[in-house]
């Protein structure tokens, strides 16, 4: 499946899932759909299994209502992209999930034996034989493993999720696990997430590295494990973790199991519960010992500010353990003043300390769906993009070829022009051959369009010089 859309559409009352892209699927997209009450899942992205074979990708789940669903089975997610990658999953809202709310995973090692979990997806003949007994062994042994896992380079951001977790155990809000790299979980408003067999409200679990955990706020949620949860080597941002339900037996942030050296934890915002509970943990596998496992000072840890209600030397011992080795310089112990948390807003007052320590404030309100998907111009005006226009996010700048040639392109060249997703032909293309600028132009465009449908083209002309080639030219006095 490829360019395919599906737009306000209503999925619901079904014993399965809403919408699957299953095997090769790449640049579809799904907006503005409701998803209710289903069996399964809301949304799932499966790709192939652990091997070479990466045809899941650069596809669209946007401004989507996805709520009650894992109704039958219940664990399943309302968005799951399983070895698919560079997908964008941006304003959506979930609620009422019987486990994670959202899955970004693989979870499958080569040395799965057949029987085992997931084993039977593994695509045996396109394993080095060097890696096929390569077991899971920290960041090092994942970066070898890495390229066959390729749930990478996916963007969820700009969502909503509550009421997580309400059938299961041991699931979790936003859940990235054993998978690739560079998956981003940015400004999502996590609240409400209040069952009792929630570990945590962002997880990266089994094996995870190189995941940014930036700009989410955590507000009431259980996790009676962590509010973030990390094993491995990931980066957490700019959180704010307000109002937890419970004290975490583990910590705010966890770090769990492996070594974590490089991580950074900056510019968070840690409210504790009236009853305390730790800011980190340094949380050991059973029989692990306590140089093979995570390290706090061993991470690049800044620019936090933490508050408790009513210790204020709540933090003094970390501080100190943590300056002693040079993290933590700048971190502070105060109250964030946030306008009104109860009331959605996290904005700071004058004179919060988070001002001072660089915190980005976050904004909620942009969080979940959203009515008006365009963006402000500085004139005042507002542009909405359509269907039919290049694929943009600042996450990945597309490429963006403007080109001419006098005579008529290769079929190597059309090939090379179809992998942008916009052309501009210039002045002279194909005059030469065609008669025409115009005849030339048209004449690549559909070529170019014939391998990438998806492409945007672009006709040039200046209305400043006047170049010659151009049948129009032959109407002008």
């Amino acid at each position: 499946a490829e360019d395919c859309r599906v737009t306000d559409c209503r999925f619901v009352n079904s014993g399965g899932s809403g919408l699957r892209l299953d095997l090769h699927a790449q640049r579809n997209r799904i907006a503005n759909c409701e998803l209710a009450h289903l069996g399964e899942a809301g949304i799932l992205l499966a790709g192939y299994g652990p091997g070479t074979k990466d045809v899941n990708h650069h596809n669209d789940s946007i401004n989507n209502y996805i709520h009650h669903f894992s109704e039958i089975t219940w664990h399943s997610p309302g968005l799951w992209a399983w070895q698919s990658g560079h997908n964008r999953m941006i304003h959506n809202e979930l609620h009422h999930s019987g486990y994670s709310a959202v899955l970004i995973t693989t979870r499958v090692e080569p040395d799965r034996i057949l029987n085992e979990e997931g084993g039977r997806t593994i695509r045996q003949h396109e394993i080095a034989a060097e890696d096929k007994n390569r077991r899971r062994g920290g960041y090092e042994s994942w970066k070898t493993r890495e390229k066959y896992n390729h749930a990478r380079h996916n963007l969820f951001e700009y969502n909503e999720i509550s009421h997580s977790v309400q059938l299961l155990s041991d699931g979790n809000g936003i859940y990235v696990s054993g998978t690739g790299r560079g998956n981003i979980v940015r400004y999502n408003y996590l609240h409400d997430n209040l069952a009792h067999s929630l570990p945590s409200a962002i997880r990266c679990d089994d094996d995870q590295h190189e995941t940014l955990i930036y700009g989410n706020v955590l507000y009431n949620n259980a996790g009676f494990s962590a509010g973030i949860a990390s094993k491995g080597v990931n980066d957490i941002i700019n959180n704010f973790i307000v109002a937890p339900a419970v004290v975490p037996r583990s910590g705010y942030i966890s770090f769990e199991w492996a070594p974590v050296t490089g991580s950074k934890a900056e510019r968070n915002i840690i409210m504790s519960h009236p009853k305390g509970g730790k800011a980190y943990a340094e949380r050991l596998r059973r029989g692990t010992r306590a140089e093979d496992g995570p390290k706090l000072i061993e991470t690049d840890m800044d620019q936090n500010l933490y508050f408790h209600p009513t210790d204020s030397h709540w933090m003094d011992e970390h501080l100190l353990k943590m300056q002693a080795v040079g993290k933590e310089k700048e971190s502070l112990f105060g109250e964030p003043l946030f306008v009104s948390p109860e009331g959605g807003d996290f904005s700071f007052r004058p004179g919060s300390p988070a001002l001072a320590l660089g915190i980005e404030p976050l904004d909620v309100t942009r969080m979940g769906r959203v009515d008006d998907c365009s963006l402000p111009i500085r004139d005042g005006s507002r542009f909405a993009a359509k269907d039919h226009y290049p694929r943009f996010t600042w996450d990945r700048i597309p490429l963006y070829m403007h080109i001419r040639k006098a005579k008529s392109y290769t079929g190597e060249e059309i090939a090379y022009l179809a992998k942008f997703p916009l052309v501009t032909f210039e002045k002279a293309n194909g005059h030469q051959d065609h008669g025409s600028v115009e005849a030339g132009t048209l004449t690549a465009a559909r070529a170019v369009k014939q391998i990438n449908p998806n492409a945007t083209i672009l006709y040039y002309r200046n209305v400043m010089v006047h170049y010659g080639g151009y049948a129009a030219n032959k109407g002008l006095g």
